[in-house]
């Protein structure tokens, strides 16, 4: 995990035991992403097709009492290998690439690379005092992302 107080950088990997296709199908369904992206409250679309290269959605999660809204931009979209969204607060902007790679009919190597910018001193303070907390929730993310996938 790269950290420099104003910008942080790592990666998480999971196996998935399912065929790619359906992993890429599952992901690609952005109408999927309530049912396990624990926090997700809703998306509206802004511009464009939602889940569809150069769309733009304002997405909502609720953490507890905190509730986040941010902009999602879609700045690739090469499924089933990749996919790749960028999400924007006033104090954080976010890329975050999700890879795809076959390790057998029936297996998924789910890679997903983070990158934080962050543009508040409140933000940056909590990379710094806390960078696992980031690594940790991408962490469940994925982790959730393949049960919803092989106990669907």
């Amino acid at each position: 995990m790269l950290i420099n107080y104003q910008f942080m950088k790592y990666h998480v990997e999971i196996i998935i035991n399912k065929p790619i296709a359906e992993v890429a199908e599952k992901f690609a369904n952005r109408k999927n992403d309530k049912l396990w992206m624990e926090g997700f409250v809703e998306k509206t679309p802004i511009t464009g097709e939602e889940g569809e290269l150069g769309s733009k959605s304002k997405v909502i999660f609720q953490m507890g009492k905190r509730r986040m809204e941010m902009i999602e931009e879609i700045t690739e979209k090469n499924l089933p290998q990749s996919y790749v969204a960028t999400y924007s607060t006033p104090s954080v902007f976010n890329t975050v690439k999700n890879s795809f790679k076959k390790i057998d009919d029936n297996t998924t190597l789910n890679r997903t690379e983070q990158e934080f910018q962050f543009k508040t001193f409140l933000m940056k303070f909590m990379a710094a005092l806390m960078p696992g907390m980031f690594k940790k929730q991408s962490k469940k993310y994925q982790q959730d992302f393949k049960a919803f996938v092989e106990n669907d």
